[in-house]
């Protein structure tokens, strides 16, 4: 999972935190509207307007906020009847909200190793773990960048899979002129603490197919027919599945609504800010001590995430520790799936997915986040750059 260099000093004292919350200016009014209406329940006026500014502005046929990218994830595996004796394919360099979802519905996740340049989902290596069992693929889009999804698309209709989007770090991100969340058959995204817009725990699901719609819309709500009742459809409102209760505050909308209104200027912001990295450490890639993240041709990235390689994890390790001490929190980011407990009760085991485990070790993840001021940046590319003149 995500690891960082913890520190016992308040956020206050920190040179340069991790990843703070922000917070854009008009969220208090908008939760003053959610408690002025005594109406703080899911599915009030805040969240039908998230859901249908989503849908215009990524021209999703249907999006339904939940409380969790997780629950979002575990209504997509189970639109499409994904369970016991399944095989569900999916990176191992990942998050685990999908493996979850999937361990759940009682279906067998199958890690499969990623790319060396994008750290997305290996296409050839997807291809060869497909078995008789498989019925879906789960992309991922590391640090926002899409995956190669012409090829996964190409194993998934090869082999009659689901193609499921995990696009919790995609938000707001494109693959020409796609959205992330919007390419598979049905897509997730994440507005979880740490993502550059939040409304809490919360995440939404993608979904294109008409009767999928009606069905996601179900399962959301208990297994029942509201949604219909309210839109004139059904005449009673009845239990006709099972269902689970994913529908997130409207306190929470309400605070997502705000922060979406801000989009473009967040995204702005932060797209500043990797360029200034890009900027300071170009001489040290120049120089063959660190790899910068690869520019991708025909992708939009969200500037969610700035990562260096560095050469070894000795060398990684030893710049997290030197950032430490200077109060600068950086660190690793995921532990491939694989090699995690749960992840080695399923099978796993050291060696088996090398590029993964390779870019695990090597991977130096930076403080990036809205209000990230360019002192702060300076301080940290100085004190990178002290840290590998020590190696």
């Amino acid at each position: 999972m995500s690891r960082t260099k913890t520190n016992t000093a308040s956020r206050e004292e920190l040179a340069v935190p991790f990843l703070p919350g922000h917070a854009v200016g008009d969220e208090l009014t908008m939760l003053a509207d959610v408690v002025a209406c005594r109406a703080p329940e899911g599915d009030g006026p805040f969240t039908r307007r998230v859901e249908r500014w989503l849908e215009t502005r990524f021209g999703a046929p249907r999006v339904l906020l939940t409380h969790s990218v997780g629950a979002a994830l575990e209504i997509a595996m189970t639109l499409y009847d994904l369970g016991p004796g399944d095989e569900v394919l999916m990176p191992t360099f990942n998050y685990m909200p999908a493996a979850n979802a999937c361990l759940r519905r009682g279906a067998q996740p199958v890690l499969v190793d990623i790319e060396s340049d994008s750290l997305n989902l290996d296409p050839a290596c997807a291809r060869r773990a497909v078995t008789p069992r498989t019925r879906a693929l789960v992309t991922a889009c590391y640090a926002g960048v899409a995956a190669d999804h012409e090829a996964l698309e190409a194993v998934a209709r090869d082999h009659d899979l689901v193609l499921i989007e995990d696009a919790a770090l995609g938000f707001a991100a494109a693959l020409g002129d796609r959205a992330l969340g919007t390419l598979g058959d049905v897509g997730a995204w994440c507005f979880h603490p740490r993502r550059h817009v939040t409304g809490g725990e919360a995440g939404a699901l993608i979904v294109h197919e008409r009767e999928h719609i009606r069905h996601a819309e179900q399962l959301r709500e208990r297994g029942t027919t509201r949604q219909q009742v309210l839109r004139g459809e059904a005449t009673s409102y009845d239990w006709v599945r099972p269902g689970m209760t994913a529908l997130p505050s409207d306190l929470a909308a309400a605070y997502l609504w705000a922060q979406l209104q801000q989009l473009e200027s967040t995204l702005a912001r932060l797209r500043g800010h990797v360029e200034r990295y890009r900027r300071g450490f170009a001489e040290l890639a120049r120089e063959g001590r660190i790899e910068l993240p690869p520019v991708a041709e025909n992708r939009t990235d969200n500037a969610s995430i700035f990562y260096l390689m560095t050469p070894d994890q000795e060398s990684r390790d030893l710049i997290v520790q030197g950032l430490h001490d200077k109060g600068i929190i950086a660190g690793q980011h995921y532990t491939p799936l694989h090699l995690e407990p749960m992840g080695r009760d399923l099978g796993g085991a050291p060696g088996q997915m090398p590029v993964a485990e390779g870019a695990s070790g090597r991977l130096l993840r930076l403080p990036l986040f809205v209000d990230l001021t360019p002192s702060q940046q300076e301080l940290v590319i100085a004190e990178v750059r002290h840290c590998l003149e020590r190696l």
